[in-house]
């Protein structure tokens, strides 16, 4: 309601510009010009502070001035966590060709899994992988987990319902988001079910 009152529908970056520009200038974080400021009067941080004196950067001990310069508060960061998974580029092979690399786009399929509709990369497509606990990344526990998923998904059992065809580890990648440094290893799965 009040961006709409104040910003401009026709020229609204003129008005983004402007503040940039004030914020730049006048109203810096270390030493804000408060009068030479065009909005001090509606600056909620200035009617906070005592006194207006913007220029006192120190605050006497027990005492609970506000300043100019408190605003804005900065917001603690939350500590990035570390995750793990396990990623399976899972190929099902129709027919048991004994040519690996060669593809036919009638008799090979590559398995992608939707995610949930809320929470984190929510209602996107991926490959199926399952969050591993930090003990369980060596290669032999990251199978056993994959293998237990990919029954639950698709309800075989990798080492009876299938022949493996290939299982090799091609790569780790590590994928940075704001509060998860999210650690993946990828594997390539061919199958051919029984």
């Amino acid at each position: 309601k009040l961006a709409g009152q104040l910003v401009d529908p026709i020229r609204p970056g003129d008005f983004n510009q402007a503040l940039m520009e004030l914020g730049s200038t006048v109203c810096t974080r270390s030493s804000p010009a408060c009068s030479a400021c065009p909005i001090s009067y509606q600056c909620r941080a200035l009617l906070m502070s005592k006194g207006h004196d913007t220029n006192n950067k120190s605050r006497e001990k027990g005492t609970n001035h506000i300043l100019v310069t408190d605003y804005p508060m900065k917001v603690a960061k939350a500590k990035q966590r570390h995750n793990f998974a396990a990623v399976c580029v899972l190929q099902i092979r129709k027919e048991s060709q004994p040519n690996l690399w060669k593809m036919d786009s009638d008799q090979d399929v590559f398995l992608l899994k939707r995610r949930p509709n809320d929470g984190l990369l929510a209602g996107l497509w991926e490959f199926p992988s399952v969050l591993l606990d930090k003990h369980e990344t060596d290669s032999r526990l990251r199978r056993v987990a994959l293998n237990q998923y990919l029954k639950r998904l698709l309800g075989i059992d990798v080492m009876k319902n299938c022949k493996v065809i290939m299982r090799e580890d091609i790569g780790e990648y590590v994928h940075i988001f704001s509060h998860i440094r999210l650690h993946m290893s990828i594997e390539w799965l061919v199958l051919h079910p029984k």
